[in-house]
């Protein structure tokens, strides 16, 4: 193989380096707004989850207080369940308007894109 093969073989496959290199760099903000998408996905979904066990927990010690309450502690443990229930519904409702707020910017970023107006 003469030298001047070998010189366009490496230049040939130094810009087909190049070329991976800089669509794999073009596509690294949308992986990363992916990746970030993902882990506040998953930060939400923990936090759901950890309030779903503190309810779950306070509901059973709730049912157990029931079984031998008076008719009045009766009266206040159904109270506490409703309470707790409101406010079990209205911190899932705000944490799931605030994950589609989330879902809608990221929408909004990705049709205007960083290099679009």
């Amino acid at each position: 193989m003469m030298l001047a093969d070998i010189i366009r073989r490496f230049t040939a496959l130094a810009l087909f380096a190049m070329v991976l290199t800089s669509v794999g760099a073009a596509e690294s903000p949308r992986d990363a707004a992916k990746a970030a998408a993902a882990d506040s996905r998953k930060a939400a979904q923990e936090q759901i989850n950890a309030e779903r066990r503190k309810m779950v927990s306070d509901y059973e010690a709730l049912a157990k207080q029931l079984k031998d309450a008076t008719e009045a502690q009766r009266k206040e443990i159904i109270a506490k369940l409703e309470e707790q229930k409101k406010n079990f519904q209205e911190t899932m409702d705000a944490l799931h308007k605030a994950m589609r707020e989330d879902d809608r910017k990221r929408r909004q970023n990705a049709v205007s894109g960083p290099g679009k107006r």
